[in-house]
This record gives structure tokens, C-alpha cells and sequence, in this order.
């Protein structure tokens, strides 16, 4: 069931203590919180400052609202996907000109609850799913008619908190600049709540830290990770020659009819009715978001290998793991050239499972345990003997390890064309 704030009245009628029987049928609901409307004329202008503001406060109350009235009701297990727009982003317009969602998706601009901290929200016992789609910059992922608004991690934490019995968590989005502390509340997560599917995705800055402490995970059975091409400190894990590709560099957006003549001073965060417009590209391109630096094909074995260890050794802690799938710099360039090309994943499986992505080699073995290492054409890494050793270990003497080179399959099938 999918319902918006602004019939947040019909869904207190249908579902009401006048229906209370309705209660007990509903199992997913699918909640987005109408946002402020703005002017056509500022639909591919930057967001401004108090229409972040209002927006807020519109998605803290949509919040409180959907929260304490299910506290109120009888209901069973319930699946909840969390999703916040306006009437006029693309996605809902239905125009490829209204509501470019670069008039929001730009540097740290997210949906916050922190206005809500001194509010007594209730602990919603019957929801054991909860989902919050992409809200990522990247166009490959997600069409701009797709893309919803950003929720920050730490919001995202305060909504898992109030789940006790969350079960299913489903995530992509943008990673605003990191803090230990969202690192941390991953990690207790994973530990302590009684989730068995685990799924972030949008390109995280991951770190060996997420792993590293000592502890079992006891609960998960299917884990599926997106780790960004560089650390939450600004490194990267990958290196390479850059002398062995030509100098690219960002294009300029295209001009739109609302666009402010070259010569304003209007800034980003200006409060005119005017069009503050920016050069997403090259915003992107700066903040590292749109870094193709494509001659970065080798894992950097001090940044890359640590990261990858501490991955492998949190899995042998993972007793009842079923799936789980590591990818690092997949689909990044899928829209350019038809195929990830410096891509790499990492995937488990265990005996009596079914490999998420049908690989042969972990069908036709379905009663190991499984591993299976898979490199994309440009991708140069050599597994480590430790790393290795680690795999190993999880699929046990009977299991297999596989390490494919996707450009080993491409010469093959050059030889039989």
C-alpha cells in the first residue's frame, strides 16, 4: 500500500479505530512524505536555504505523524518503505524539466530529524522491514524520475533505534562526509538487533574498522555491501599509472532557459527569487563524487588488502551467513561502455544456498560452501595469501574457492568468434 502525508487523513479513516480489523491485513505500506512545492521557474535551481529548512520540518512532522499512529494500532509483522518528494520532482511531474533532482542532491543537503529530539516517539514493535530507496547521485543507479530525496545516516539511525524487532534492512544512498560515530552505530546494529538481511547501497565509504572488533554477528544470513572507490579519510583503494590513459575532464552541464546569466553573484545559498544555478559536474567531479580517475585499475595493496581481511574475517564470525556479496566499483561505468571495467566482487555462499547472481561454479555446487572472487577486465589484483587462507577456512575442506578474471572469459570468446 503505498500512501502520501498529504492523505495521511484518509489513511487514519480506512485504517481507523472504526476498522480495526483492517489493521491486522496490513503488511507493507510503502509512507512518502510530501514535501514543499516550488515555483516551475526555480525547478532546475538550487534548493535554497529556508526551502531546505521547510522541508524538514514538513519531513519531521510526516515522521511523527506515521510513527505514533501505527504505535496506536493492532497491527502484524510490517514491511515499511520510508520515502520523502514533491509534487514537482520529476519522479511525480512526470517532466523531464521539472524538478531536476540536482536542485537538492548536492553537497550534505538531507532530510534531518534533528528537530525532533526532545519528541517521545514510540518503539514500533511490529515492524520488521524497513526500506529506503535510492537517493544516490549517480544516474547509472537510479533515472532521475527514480531518484527520491536523501535521509541522513544519523536520521536513519534514530528510525532503526525506535525498530526493535527489525528484521530487514534495506538502504542506498549518498554518504554524507563521514563521522566515526555513524561508523559505530553500523557496527552495533549489525550486532546487536536481530536483523538477518543486511543492504547498503549507493557507493558507502567503508572502513576495516566496521569489521575489525572481535565480536559475532549472529543474526545475519544475507549481506549485500557497495564500497565507494576511496576511504572515509580521503584515500583511495585503488592506484595505477595515470600516464597510461588520456586527461579527462568534466563536462559542463547542459544550459537550461532558467539558467542566471554568466555574470551574477548570486551564490549557492543565496536567498533571491532569481536562479542560483551551479555546474553539477564539475561540483561532482570536485567533492570526489564523479572522480572517474580510470586509470586507477590496481587495488592498493596497503589501503584495498586490510579492508578485504578484516571483510573476510568478520564472515567466519557470521554463523548463520547464508549470502553475502562485496562489490567495489560496479556500475560505475556501465552507461559508458556497456560493462563494468575495474570492478571487483567478492561473494559467499553457503551449502544448500543459491548464489545471488547464478555464477555457474556456485550453482553446480550448491552443497558447499562457496567463494567466489570475480575481477573485472581492467582489474589487476593477485588475492593474498591470507585472505585466501581466510576463504578457505570458511568453505572448509570440502568447499571451493574461485578466483575469475572476466578478462580471461572476453579473450576466450574473442578466440571462438
Amino acid at each position: 500500500m503505498h500512501v502520501y502525508s498529504n492523505d495521511f487523513a484518509l489513511l487514519q479513516n480506512l485504517f481507523g479505530k472504526k476498522a480495526a480489523h483492517r489493521q491486522r491485513l496490513l503488511r507493507r505500506l510503502h509512507y512518502e512524505i510530501d514535501l514543499q512545492i516550488y515555483d516551475e521557474k526555480r525547478a532546475c535551481c538550487l534548493e535554497r536555504p529556508w526551502e531546505s529548512r521547510a522541508n524538514n520540518a514538513v519531513f519531521q512532522k510526516g515522521v511523527i505523524n506515521i510513527f505514533k499512529t501505527l504505535s496506536r494500532w493492532q497491527l502484524p509483522p510490517l514491511e515499511l518503505t520510508l520515502t520523502a518528494s514533491s509534487l514537482m520532482d520529476s519522479r511525480r511531474s512526470g517532466s523531464r524539466v521539472l524538478g531536476d533532482p540536482d536542485r537538492w542532491l548536492f553537497r550534505d543537503n538531507y532530510l534531518t530529524l534533528e528537530g525532533i529530539d526532545d519528541v517521545n516517539l514510540p518503539q514500533m514493535m511490529p515492524i520488521v522491514s524497513l526500506k529506503i530507496p535510492n537517493s544516490g547521485r549517480s544516474w547509472q543507479r537510479a533515472l532521475p524520475r527514480e531518484r527520491v530525496r536523501q535521509f541522513h545516516p544519523v536520521a536513519i539511525d534514530k528510525l532503526v533505534s525506535l525498530l526493535p524487532n527489525l528484521e530487514h534492512l534495506d538502504l542506498e544512498l549518498n554518504m554524507p562526509r563521514p563521522k566515526r560515530v555513524e561508523l559505530q552505530s553500523k557496527h552495533w546494529l549489525a550486532e546487536r538487533a536481530p536483523l538477518t538481511k543486511l543492504k547498503l547501497k549507493g557507493q558507502w565509504l567503508l572502513s576495516p574498522a566496521l569489521f575489525e572488533r572481535d565480536i559475532e554477528f549472529p543474526h545475519l544470513r544475507e549481506v549485500e555491501i557497495e564500497c565507494a572507490l576511496f576511504t572515509y579519510d580521503g584515500r583511495w583503494y585503488y592506484n595505477g599509472d595515470p600516464s597510461t590513459v588520456q586527461a579527462k575532464y568534466p563536462r559542463t552541464r547542459v544550459t537550461h532557459e532558467f539558467q542566471e546569466d554568466s555574470d551574477s553573484d548570486l551564490s549557492l545559498h543565496s536567498e533571491s527569487e532569481q536562479g542560483d544555478r551551479w555546474d553539477s559536474f564539475k561540483d561532482q567531479f570536485r567533492d570526489g563524487e564523479n572522480s572517474k580517475h580510470i586509470w586507477r585499475t590496481k587495488p592498493d595493496v596497503q589501503v584495498f588488502n586490510p579492508l578485504i581481511k578484516a571483510l573476510v574475517a568478520a564472515i567466519l564470525r557470521m554463523p548463520n551467513l547464508q549470502n553475502m556479496i562485496f562489490n567495489i566499483a560496479n556500475g560505475e561505468e556501465m552507461a559508458f561502455v556497456g560493462m563494468e571495467m575495474r570492478g571487483l566482487s567478492i561473494e559467499f555462499a553457503g551449502a544448500g544456498t543459491e548464489a545471488w547472481h547464478g555464477m555457474s561454479q556456485l550453482r553446480d555446487n550448491e552443497r558447499l560452501n562457496r567463494c567466489y572472487v570475480k575481477l573485472r577486465p581492467q582489474t589487476r589484483w593477485d588475492v593474498p595469501k591470507d585472505i585466501l587462507s581466510l576463504c578457505k577456512e570458511y568453505v572448509g575442506d570440502a568447499g571451493e574457492v574461485f578466483v575469475d578474471s572476466l578478462d580471461v572469459q572476453v579473450d576466450n570468446l574473442i578466440k571462438m568468434w
